[in-house]
């Protein structure tokens, strides 16, 4: 498992909001994946953990993270089948 912290830089909502947050998760779960490609047991996922305030846990499995980077997952089922805690943290505010 590979683990990365992270602390946001902005309160700008358009800079570390939901959005912003989803993207930069998907940024660090692909070079996650890269940096352990040729680790021995291979690994197993990637987990992101926002060190603020409203906090924040995006975890996802390499295999689903491969799926992404191919193509064979879409977006929505990718994140349906990851770990977002809590939720709101990662969704837009409904209208």
């Amino acid at each position: 498992m590979k683990i990365f912290t992270v602390q946001l830089l902005s309160q700008n909502p358009k800079e570390s909001g939901p959005t912003a947050r989803l993207n930069y998760c998907l940024a660090l779960f692909e070079k996650g994946l890269r940096e352990g490609s040729t680790s021995n047991p291979a690994l197993e996922g990637v987990v992101v953990i926002f060190d603020a305030a409203d906090g924040g846990i995006a975890a996802a499995t390499s295999a689903n993270i491969q799926k992404l980077t191919s193509g064979a997952l879409k977006g929505e089922a990718f994140w349906q089948q990851g770990y977002l805690d809590p939720p709101d943290a990662f969704a837009p505010a409904s209208k």
